[in-house]
């Protein structure tokens, strides 16, 4: 029986987005967000474009303001990995070891990451941490907004009673 080609030809392109689409961003977050307070932001440069900005507005919305006699040291910090890597970062215990982002299976997607690390200045005591990752292809255009609105949608579903790392 001879088929057309045209609906064969058809239901292969259906399968092509399907194929070529990469996952959606994901964010992790540990601890819980401190109650408002002053902030002072560490470890990068005073301002990191539009995701950075949108964070501190979220933070003053909850409360925090930059000031010269913070209670807590923020960092923002941004970063693309080459496909096929990962961070990994030690937990509590010193034989306890896990991914804060696990490494891609293709080396031809990079890896957009955003993190924020909010610690308690007396102690340097992390109090909460929120990384987020978007793979996105080598070569083409990503889409910044969608990991932006994952992290800002987790960061305004947190809550300060959640159970903070010790």
């Amino acid at each position: 029986m001879k088929v057309p080609a045209s609906p064969l030809l058809l239901g292969l392109a259906a399968l092509l987005p399907a194929c070529t689409s990469l996952p959606k961003p994901t964010v992790n977050a540990t601890g819980a967000i401190p109650q408002a307070g002053g902030i002072e932001l560490v470890g990068g440069p005073a301002d990191d474009g539009d995701w950075q900005s949108a964070i501190l507005a979220d933070l003053a919305a909850r409360g925090f303001s930059r000031s010269e006699r913070a209670d807590y040291l923020v960092q923002l910090t941004t970063a693309r990995l080459p496909g096929g890597t990962g961070l990994f970062a030690p937990q509590d215990k010193a034989d306890e070891k896990t991914w804060l982002v696990p490494p891609t299976r293709s080396r031809s997607a990079e890896l957009r990451v955003y993190t924020l690390v909010i610690s308690q200045r007396e102690t340097g005591r992390e109090l909460y941490r929120l990384v987020g990752q978007e793979p996105v292809k080598q070569g083409r255009p990503g889409v910044e907004g969608q990991l932006l609105q994952a992290f800002l949608t987790q960061l305004d579903g947190s809550t300060a009673t959640a159970t903070a790392r010790p």
